[in-house]
């Protein structure tokens, strides 16, 4: 008989106890032969042999029997032991837990922060599957994930989504589910755990309309902002400030040396950057006028201000700013500078005088040929309205 090693010892010695009685059995029958041949002492032995049979029997029975009860017992304690852990485990959990059946969506079992993020108590939950208290746009993707965790593709899953509160409001939470089952065994049950994310959801919530709100201020405003990290020299842009520059949002803002060869008016680069360089050396406020050049070749003015921000021991780590497109102030700028010269011109060649007096600012404009017309040099006349009320005539 043949004793294999991974046989558990009780088995092992019983084993090993038959081999021996089947030899001490043939052995000792053999021998009481080959010692006696009367009857009376084949018979007394064969009583012995008996007797000593049962009590080694009885003895290899009860340390059989005890040992499986130690075994058993010691068993049974780390089981309570390991249940009563799971136990607080589970029902003092900073996150929702509940048990799933698997095929039917109901709730086994629930922990009470779980039941506390939906607002119903463990005995609704357990009328309630999840698929009755997940929002509907949410379903689909749940369900297609359950069907992915049963089939065995994935051993766990994980996502963000929404339940209907007991009283009717939506709330956000991070779930992740874990199967009960182990490979090769037929699913049964999984472990739902839930996290309360409304908070966070609604933060970001707030966070997209402000900037969804800051962006359309600045499209409306043509007014951009920017960042320039001072150990890297790389910029981040908000969209308008890629639209001022004629370039696409999706792709990466310019380090500052690719702003000054691609996109500053060559006749600005020079001055752009000794300004820049001299406000870092100051730790003071960048602010500047100039040109840029966008990719299809037009020229555009802007105006640029950055405040610096100091890390601990006062190195500037970055400039934060806007940038706002003064193109259409700057054309008018330059057509009403034309238009004053035109006008120059004209009344020079007329030989005609001219005065002007703005009545809201009391400012008073006037010419060399009016001055001339009245008999005084231009540095002579004043340029007020009272002295000129002084050359009318009383009539």
């Amino acid at each position: 008989m043949t004793i294999h090693k991974g046989f558990s010892p009780p088995l092992r010695i019983a084993g090993i106890y038959i081999l021996l009685g089947a030899l001490w059995i043939a052995g000792s029958d053999w021998l009481v032969a080959a010692v006696s041949s009367e009857i009376h002492m084949v018979t007394k032995i064969s009583i012995y042999k008996g007797w000593t049979f049962i009590v080694v029997s009885g003895l290899l029975i009860y340390y059989l029997l005890k040992r499986e009860l130690s075994v058993t017992m010691k068993a049974q304690e780390q089981l309570l032991e390991s249940e009563t852990l799971f136990k607080a485990l589970f029902e003092q959990a900073a996150v929702g837990v509940a048990q799933v059946d698997s095929f039917r969506g109901r709730f086994v079992r629930i922990n009470q922060r779980y039941c506390d993020i939906v607002g119903y108590t463990p005995e609704e939950m357990e009328q309630l599957s999840f698929q009755q208290i997940t929002f509907p746009e949410d379903l689909e993707a749940d369900l297609e994930n359950m069907k992915l965790l049963l089939g065995g593709t994935i051993r766990e899953f994980s996502m963000e989504k929404r339940y209907f509160h007991k009283d009717g409001s939506v709330i956000w939470v991070n779930l992740n589910v874990s199967p009960m089952w182990k490979i090769g065994e037929e699913p049964n049950f999984h472990i739902a755990v839930v996290e309360d994310i409304s908070e966070r959801k609604q933060a970001e919530q707030e966070l997209e309309w402000t900037r969804n709100m800051v962006s359309e201020a600045q499209k409306i405003a043509h007014l951009g902002s920017f960042e320039y990290v001072a150990a890297t020299q790389m910029t981040s842009w908000s969209e308008e400030e890629y639209r001022i520059y004629g370039l696409d949002p999706a792709g990466p803002s310019p380090t500052y040396d690719t702003m000054l060869q691609k996109h500053i008016h060559p006749d600005d680069a020079a001055l752009l950057h000794e300004t820049f360089t001299k406000a870092i050396q100051d730790g003071a406020v960048y602010e500047l006028e100039h040109r840029i050049v966008l990719p299809d070749g037009s020229v555009r003015w802007i105006y640029d201000r950055a405040n610096p921000y100091f890390d601990k021991q006062g190195d500037i780590v970055r400039y934060v700013g806007s940038t706002l497109d003064i193109t259409d102030r700057k054309r008018a700028e330059m057509e009403l500078r034309e238009s004053e010269e035109r006008l120059g011109f004209v009344l020079e060649g007329s030989r005609e005088g001219f005065w002007d007096w703005d009545m809201e600012t009391g400012k008073v404009l006037r010419n060399e040929r009016w001055a001339e017309m009245l008999g005084y040099s231009f540095k002579d006349i004043a340029f007020s309205v009272p002295q000129w009320e002084e050359l009318v005539h009383p009539e």
